[in-house]
């Protein structure tokens, strides 16, 4: 009946549990009874704190009335417990509940359940970003599915799906066909009519998914094979969300086209992935992505008043009522993000650099939100590459309206993001006087730490719930992204007042330091310069005590082949005389690019002797000492000019750094000060 029909199940439900509670019964049929009723809020209406008490009560029974401690009810009950917890952002109680559960079936010699656990626990690790842990438990699943005597096709195909899943976040496309192929092969060799609607959509997701690797690793020919293939699969499935997933390949389809520049036909895809989402899911980000594939159509044509009213259309999907600052936004998602970015280069093709500015703003707020979200550094790394075009444009539109105390900013604001990020942890942490730690509001501090660490877990993934769900669920997950946030801000509120400067650490916002503080950092003889690399463009800041010069430019035709040359042939331990040639010539071609113009301006009268760089990107992997002052045609003679003979080199990864250095202050036993170098 929960199954059938849930209205009428939540109402059968209520009795049902009334009467439990009432009559207090303690039998093994109440357990299980407890058991399908969490089944119930956990299955049907995701009311995960509701389906929690129920499998305690059901689990609470059990525990008490069955002797056999190995018996696989005690599994199950811990299975959905750590199921549960998992669902309400609760990854370390989750993992616990699983490992019991392990414990137990293994026990029982219980093949089918230690199948099912293990790929549980892959999930919760490739939550939390630990892919390799991830991969290790899908591994040990399998050899316990094939002993299996239930489901083994439905859980060999997960176990392929979800391995395919986590070396695709790996970027290591190899594996992931390999493991999206024989997922197909599962679900093709076991297809039956019971199962034929649900195994012909995961195929389809299958293929969706390689079109992403073939496309990673720029084989369009196969990327559309895939795609065309899901198509003919999502068409035999009888899914009731088969539809947003066609949608979703024809956005696909219209993406592959415009990367091909085949505008004609990617419009004529997003058209059709408009009008199924349109109809079918009107709130799903999918119809968000569609909406900014025919705002880029547009923008391409140069159609600007057309891509603009798309890209809007893109934003009230995801958000309907923007708020007035976007900083009160909830939930960031990258469709946002592309939409807004969307918008402000509508507002530069549209000779706006104003409003495009404001934009550039905004989607900034964003990032630093959506960053603040992410646990795992990759993750943070990634969104660091996909916000680089971004911060680009941003800070070319600053130069346009020489505002170059924004450039500066905008370039800092994606640098070393995640090594500033666990300075300021660790400087919070040490204004604690870690150890013993203070008391705040009756809890000791590492009690409410780690509780701010569990609530921004919970909100990272009810966002991605969020993102994923359905038009009936996303208002369940939107409500606990709410009720958590009110949580983290009423935590918040309390540091503030009770550890000022914890606060003050933790949550300093991120900005440039000014240029006139930088120049007070330096000496007479030191030269600060700091680079942004972006797509097209490159941009150096040259500070010296006494001028401040800088230089917007077009990255040279080839910059990053060069870079590459570079570092191969310079780690090269037995050079012949056509490497040290080459060398020598990307050498020199680098300095040009790099140095070469800001000491010509700077160091007229020679005084300055001390280089202090601030790479970007590709420039982070270059020497800079080993680049060469003048064309010479051998390496090893003598007088060849690098830039170490003459200047003394050292790097940061941020120029607030610059305060950072001064204001750390690491001591052993309070006797000796700490210095020594990262390899």
């Amino acid at each position: 009946l929960f199954e059938t029909n849930p209205k009428q199940s939540a109402k059968d439900y209520e009795k049902l549990r009334k009467e439990l509670e009432t009559l207090g019964i303690q039998t093994l049929s109440a357990a299980d009874l407890w058991h399908d009723m969490g089944r119930f809020h956990h299955d049907m209406i995701a009311n995960y704190n509701e389906a929690l008490y129920c499998f305690e009560r059901a689990y609470a029974i059990r525990q008490k009335l069955i002797a056999d401690t190995s018996h696989n009810d005690l599994a199950r009950s811990q299975f959905m417990l750590g199921t549960v917890h998992k669902y309400l952002g609760d990854y370390t109680t989750a993992l616990l509940h699983l490992q019991k559960a392990l414990k137990i079936s293994e026990s029982g010699h219980n093949d089918f359940m230690i199948g099912k656990e293990y790929l549980e626990l892959g999930d919760i690790y490739d939550y939390l970003g630990d892919y390799d842990q991830s991969i290790i438990c899908y591994e040990l699943s399998y050899p316990n599915i094939l002993k299996s005597n239930r489901d083994q096709a439905e859980l060999l195909n997960n176990h392929y799906k979800r391995l395919a899943s986590v070396f695709l976040a790996k970027e290591n496309h190899t594996y992931a066909l390999k493991n999206n192929a024989l997922a197909i092969r599962i679900c093709t060799d076991s297809m039956t009519p019971s199962v034929s609607d649900r195994f012909n959509a995961d195929i389809a997701d299958c293929y969706t998914n390689m079109n992403i690797s073939y496309r990673a690793i720029q084989k369009p020919d196969s990327a559309l094979f895939c795609l065309k293939k899901a198509l003919f699969f999502y068409k035999k499935s009888k899914n009731s969300d088969i539809q947003t997933r066609l949608g979703n390949v024809y956005l696909e389809l219209g993406n592959f086209f415009l990367q091909q520049t085949q505008l004609s036909e990617a419009q004529e895809q997003y058209q059709k992935a408009i009008a199924i989402l349109e109809k079918s899911n009107p709130h799903h980000p999918y119809l968000s992505g569609a909406y900014v594939g025919m705002g880029e159509y547009f923008l391409k044509k140069n159609q600007v008043p057309e891509a603009l009213l798309y890209f809007e259309k893109a934003l009230k999907v995801v958000v309907p009522n923007l708020p007035p600052s976007v900083s009160n936004i909830t939930t960031v998602t990258d469709k946002f993000l592309i939409a807004l970015n969307g918008m402000a280069r509508c507002n530069l093709a549209d000779d706006k650099p104003t409003a495009a500015l404001y934009h550039f703003r905004q989607l900034d707020t964003l990032i630093t939100n959506l960053r603040s979200s992410l646990k795992e550094d990759g993750s943070k790394f990634n969104l660091s590459k996909e916000a680089l075009p971004i911060y680009e444009n941003a800070i070319a539109t600053a130069f346009r309206l020489k505002d170059t105390a924004a450039a500066l900013d905008f370039c800092e604001r994606n640098k070393a993001v995640v090594l500033r990020e666990i300075l300021q942890d660790a400087n919070a942490k040490q204004s604690l006087k870690i150890d013993p730690f203070p008391i705040l509001s009756g809890f000791r501090s590492s009690t409410v730490l780690s509780h701010e660490k569990q609530l921004r877990e919970r909100i990272a993934y009810y966002q991605k719930q969020r993102f994923d769900a359905n038009d009936s669920l996303r208002g369940i997950w939107q409500d606990s992204i709410q009720q958590t946030k009110s949580s983290l801000e009423v935590l918040i509120q309390q540091l503030e007042q009770s550890e000022p400067e914890y606060f003050k650490q933790k949550y300093a916002p991120i900005h440039s330091l000014p240029l006139s503080d930088i120049q007070k950092t330096l000496s007479p003889e030191m030269l600060f310069i700091e680079y942004f690399v972006g797509d097209n463009q490159l941009f150096m800041f040259a500070v010296s005590k006494n001028k401040i010069n800088i230089y917007p430019s077009v990255l040279p035709l080839g910059f990053r082949d060069s870079v590459d040359v570079f570092l191969k042939n310079i780690h090269n331990t037995s050079p012949d005389a056509i490497t040290l040639n080459r060398c020598a010539t990307t050498s020199y071609a680098l300095y040009q690019g790099l140095l070469q113009k800001p000491l010509a301006d700077l160091n007229t009268d020679g005084s300055l002797t001390r280089l202090r760089i601030v790479p970007d990107g590709i420039l982070n992997y270059i020497p800079f000492d080993a680049l060469i002052e003048q064309p010479v045609a051998d390496l090893k003679r003598r007088d060849v000019p690098f830039v170490l003979k003459k200047y003394a080199v050292s790097y940061l990864y941020s120029n607030q750094l610059l305060s950072e250095t001064k204001k750390a202050n690491w001591s052993f036993g309070g006797q000796t000060s700490f210095g020594g170098f990262g390899i």
